[in-house]
């Protein structure tokens, strides 16, 4: 599982472990081992989320499919 964290505060080592630690825990927990080896998985962080998208109330991120292989 490749993982790459960017994006607001995306420079803080404690928060991108613990970013990585819990994607890839949740991942084998849904998945089998070799379904998961082979996801790249890019986390981009945002500061104010609902603001930028024009939401009111409260948004925690959304999930996008970048490739369909």
């Amino acid at each position: 599982m490749l993982i790459t964290v960017s994006g607001y505060r995306s420079h803080s080592k404690r928060l991108v472990k613990l970013l990585e630690d819990a994607s890839e825990f949740f991942a084998l927990k849904m998945m089998r081992k070799d379904l998961v080896e082979n996801i790249d998985l890019d986390i981009v962080l945002a500061k104010d989320l609902a603001k930028k998208e024009g939401i009111t109330g409260s948004i925690y991120g959304y999930c996008n499919i970048l490739d369909d292989r």
